[in-house]
């Protein structure tokens, strides 16, 4: 069986696993056997040159006869046919070489239908590429456009962030405060004052600045106070505190702002007056805060003094109203102020120390700033300023670093960098130091307990050595019956100190009513007599006169620190016979 043979559709010269013609670009092509007789004798001849000369390409009617006759054309046909082979469309087929066919087709080298698909699928991963580098651009121009706009914004300084706003222009006759927004934005305020005032969008943001800029310096323009506070008292606005608070083993800072609540600063809508700017001789020193505010603004933005503190007033009034009304203002870079809401409400029970009865007091927690609140009566605002803010506050020194410890082992190294083996020895301290603290405690607490159960009032053995700076008036109660009418005494565990003083003409007697609701004798008052006695918060006293008869009583209080309580005996609270 002979495995050569031709295409039976065309004729050319195909093998047994040939699964497609190029000639006649059929597919599984029906094979046809060549017979020996019809072969000619040069057959082996002719399979030699394809062999030789690789992939080149050979027409289906080549013949050798033609060949002999025009050698040349041979030869000029194979120059064009040379680089068909470098882009050779169907890789796939490992056919063997196949063999030229015996007849030669006019012309078929330059029309071959083979190039144009060739054309086809070297354009398609073209377009593809071009598609995907597109793609690749988009992102690469939006992330450029991110940092050309993130590089504006930090080019814009500090506190002079209105360089290029996009200011929000009011409705032609509607103010904010009657347009029914409750969340406002700093460029909404610079717009209307700009309106109200008659001043560009620019100036009106450089006074406001000036303003946030003079808040954040708070070295030089917040008073100190013998609690480690700093506040700037702004009349008839509010109160900026600052503070440092000692939270995970650090100092944290802590800026609030509380609104004035007084019947003249909500009353006070009016607009100040201007005319002092005119007649200010130049010296800071006699001003008020407000004034010196606006001179600041005034040296910061450039403006005259008088401009300056016109738009100044009306930004506080504006932002009074604003909050006042439940409204927010988010100033931009700054934080927040506004009404809050009460959130996480939870009952706390305590002691009225005037009925000796316990009360329950409901507070939350303040929803801009944080802080607990009571959870009714709040008629303030407040401020929360924002991390950004904080980070830019000119603050004061921090405060000495708290101890770690009121007992701390080190190990110290000697001369030779060796350690000097008392490691042992510090465990044994500690342990020694802790034991005896914990008998102390132990006792102190023992102590504690006991006179939380008695709680028996005692006099004041050092007389001459009362260190109280303040008194603080007992509320008197008078009593209309012989018995005892006064409440019985409550456990508080709070230590206080009154001054009992008879300014009758006649001696009385100071009893204590115990837990039980019981009277005690304790001492006797001459007239004009005073005397100092120690007794806890929520006790009560009771007043009468040699027979027994009651007079009047009080319930001491809880009283501030180096604070005693007074408790006048006056004829004006006698009873009525």
């Amino acid at each position: 069986m002979n495995d050569q043979g031709e295409c039976k559709k065309c004729g050319a010269r195909i093998t047994r696993s040939t699964t497609f013609c190029r000639s006649c670009d059929t597919v599984f092509p029906e094979f046809v056997e060549i017979t020996k007789e019809g072969a000619p004798k040069d057959e082996p001849n002719k399979t030699k040159p394809p062999e030789y000369e690789g992939l080149t390409y050979s027409s289906p009617g080549y013949s050798k006869q033609e060949e002999k006759a025009e050698p040349k054309e041979r030869s000029t046909g194979k120059k064009p046919e040379e680089p068909t082979p470098k882009t050779e469309p169907q890789p796939k087929e490992p056919e063997p070489l196949e063999q030229p066919a015996e007849r030669e087709v006019p012309k078929a080298e330059k029309t071959e239908p083979t190039p144009l698909p060739e054309t086809q699928t070297s354009q398609g991963p073209k377009l593809d590429d071009s598609l995907r580098k597109e793609q690749n651009k988009r992102p690469e121009q939006k992330v450029s456009a991110r940092e050309q706009v993130a590089g504006k914004k930090s080019d814009t300084g500090e506190f002079a962030i209105f360089k290029n706003p996009q200011f929000i222009q009011p409705q032609s006759g509607v103010r904010l405060i009657d347009s029914g927004k409750k969340i406002f934005s700093s460029a909404e305020v610079i717009g209307e004052l700009a309106t109200e005032t008659s001043r560009s969008p620019d100036e009106v943001a450089g006074v406001l600045d000036g303003f946030w800029d003079y808040v954040a310096d708070v070295t030089n323009h917040f008073s100190p106070s013998n609690k480690g506070h700093w506040s700037l008292i702004i009349p008839h606005f509010g109160t900026f505190r600052f503070r440092f608070n000692w939270k995970k083993g650090g100092y944290r800072p802590r800026f609030t702002f509380k609104s004035s609540t007084t019947a003249s600063a909500k009353a006070h809508r009016r607009t100040y007056s201007s005319k002092w700017a005119d007649q200010w001789s130049g010296d800071p020193q006699g001003l008020s805060v407000r004034r010196k505010i606006s001179v600041y603004i005034s040296e910061r933005c450039g403006l005259p003094l008088r401009q300056s503190d016109m738009i100044f007033n009306r930004l506080l009034r504006t932002a009074r109203e604003l909050c006042e009304g439940g409204g927010r203002i988010h100033w931009t870079r700054r934080g927040t102020m506004g009404t809050f809401r009460v959130v996480d409400k939870k009952g706390i029970s305590s002691l009225n120390p005037q009925t000796g009865e316990y009360k329950t007091l409901h507070k939350g927690r303040n929803s801009i700033t944080g802080e607990r609140v009571p959870a009714e009566g709040n008629e303030h605002f407040s401020f929360s300023a924002s991390k950004g803010f904080l980070q830019r506050l000119n603050l004061p020194e921090l405060p000495k670093q708290r101890d770690s410890g009121w007992f701390e082992t080190s190990r110290k190294k000697d001369e030779h960098g060796q350690q000097s083996g008392c490691g042992g020895c510090s465990v044994i301290s500690f342990l020694i130091v802790v034991g005896v603290v914990i008998w102390i405690f132990w006792f102190a607490l023992d102590d504690e307990e006991e006179s939380w159960e008695t709680e028996e009032p005692h006099v004041i053995n050092t007389p001459g050595g009362y260190d109280r700076i303040e008194s603080e008036t007992l509320k008197v109660f008078t009593s209309t019956r012989r018995n005892t009418p006064a409440p019985k005494s409550v456990r508080t565990g709070i230590k206080i100190i009154i001054e009992f003083s008879n300014q009758l003409d006649f001696p009385v007697i100071v009893h204590w009513i115990n837990f039980d609701g019981k009277r005690r004798s304790y001492f006797p008052l001459d007239p004009q007599e005073e005397i100092k006695w120690g007794t806890y918060a929520g006790h009560t006293w009771l007043v009468t006169d040699m027979q027994g008869k009651a007079l009047m009583f009080f319930i001491a209080p809880k009283l501030k620190n180096r604070t005693h309580g007074l408790a006048t005996i006056t004829s004006e609270n006698l009873p009525n016979e």
